[in-house]
């Protein structure tokens, strides 16, 4: 379940930082 969560939260970050990447392309 941890491991899950951690993954999770790495997830929400990487899709973050995709978005600000688009935003800036």
């Amino acid at each position: 379940m941890h491991v899950a969560q951690k993954c999770t939260r790495f997830w929400d970050n990487d899709m973050h930082r995709n978005k600000d990447l688009k935003r800036v392309a």
